[in-house]
């Protein structure tokens, strides 16, 4: 991976894309999209592995509590993200030093990508815990990301153009516009094209078409990375009490 991440940054700058705005942009949403879909599977085979490996059993028995064991998974889930966001803090090094970068979005983007790969490693290792199956346990974790941040706010946004004119269109654009809005890939949209706007004064342009400040864009990042801890902490939370029970239903192992 590391090669492959070199030679892609070789090509790129060859082909004097570090002077391309929009080059940053999508460093900043690949990051986001590839960390999160990875993170989908990442801890995906937590309790599947176990299984296969036939040290389930084992793990159930062992007298370490549920919360080391859990962390344990989930912590080392989250760290196969590691080259990803290495490779794309030396990119943004190298911005920085040529001044083509924004500190301000290296550090937000980096956080987002964060807390997004801490809460989906978090479902994964929850749903791995209750499923027991990797392929089955990463399909949903897969599809709940996605439906979550792709699929409900197209249907949405399609429901709202067939009946548009009515109060239900309206209601209905209106969900989809904040059901996008909590995105990590549309957070670093907005803020990529705020950032390197020409305007003297920046604008942050939400889908909805309002315009909001970069303070006001921050605290939304702001929440949407605390919403994103919480839900982590919360997985983690209830995986540990199913992790619990399946240890009182097998007390022998």
């Amino acid at each position: 991976m590391c090669r492959a991440n070199s030679i892609f940054l070789f090509v790129a700058y060859y082909n004097d894309a570090l002077k391309e705005n929009g080059f940053d942009a999508f460093m900043g949403v690949a990051l986001t999209v590839v960390c999160t879909l990875m993170a989908t599977g990442a801890t995906a085979g937590a309790v599947g592995q176990e299984i296969q490996a036939r040290t389930w059993p084992v793990l159930v028995a062992t007298p370490l509590p549920p919360r080391e064991i859990i962390w344990g998974k989930l912590l080392g889930g989250v760290r196969r993200q590691w080259p990803l966001v290495a490779f794309y803090l030396v990119h943004s090094a190298i911005g920085l030093v040529f001044g083509v970068t924004k500190l301000w979005l290296v550090v937000l983007v980096v956080a987002m990508v964060a807390a997004t790969v801490f809460a989906v490693s978090s479902l994964g290792v929850l749903l791995s815990v209750l499923i027991r199956k990797t392929t089955s346990t990463m399909a949903v974790c897969f599809l709940t990301v996605v439906s979550v941040w792709l699929i409900l706010p197209i249907s949405f946004k399609v429901l709202g153009e067939i009946y548009r004119g009515g109060m239900l269109g309206t209601a209905l654009d209106e969900a989809a516009d904040w059901l996008i809005l909590p995105n990590p890939a549309t957070l670093t949209i907005v803020l990529c094209e705020g950032l390197f706007s020409t305007g003297r004064a920046k604008e942050f342009r939400l889908p909805s078409g309002s315009a909001v400040t970069f303070g006001e864009l921050m605290l939304m990042i702001g929440m949407f990375v605390g919403i994103m801890l919480l839900l982590g902490c919360l997985f983690a939370r209830l995986a540990q009490g199913a992790f619990d029970r399946a240890k009182s239903d097998n007390p022998g192992g």
